[in-house]
């Protein structure tokens, strides 16, 4: 999800979200990220992506270029933890419990390597 809370892209705000799924643009956030190449030329699927947003409304060719810059400038500098598990919509893991599983694995690593047993014993403690 992308939120101030979550993966804060600059320029990316919730209407425009909204927006770029209704195009058909973005289907998932994940689908974003996937937009950036890590050697700096845009893959053809990109390409098409960013004329088919540079004719929305309010956009154009500027807007979709710094998107795509503010999207690999978040990739790049990498996304905290806590905002990490917030941006994953697990239900009931607002911003304050997402630092608490933060707090509590360390790394997305041992974050994704918990089993359920290891929530359910977590939920159990409060």
């Amino acid at each position: 999800a992308f939120s101030r809370a979550a993966l804060d892209v600059p320029g990316l705000s919730e209407a425009r979200v909204r927006q770029l799924r209704a195009a058909g643009a973005l289907r998932e956030p994940a689908d974003a990220f996937r937009w950036i190449d890590d050697g700096g030329a845009l893959p053809d699927s990109t390409i098409a992506n960013m004329t088919c947003i540079a004719d929305l409304p309010g956009w154009g060719a500027k807007s979709a270029a710094n998107l795509v810059g503010a999207l690999r400038r978040t990739a790049a500098g990498g996304v905290p933890l806590h905002r990490f598990v917030y941006a994953l919509g697990i239900r009931h893991v607002g911003a304050h419990t997402s630092r608490i599983l933060a707090a509590e694995f360390g790394s997305a690593t041992a974050f994704l390597a918990a089993g359920r047993q290891r929530f359910a014993e977590l939920a159990e403690e409060g």
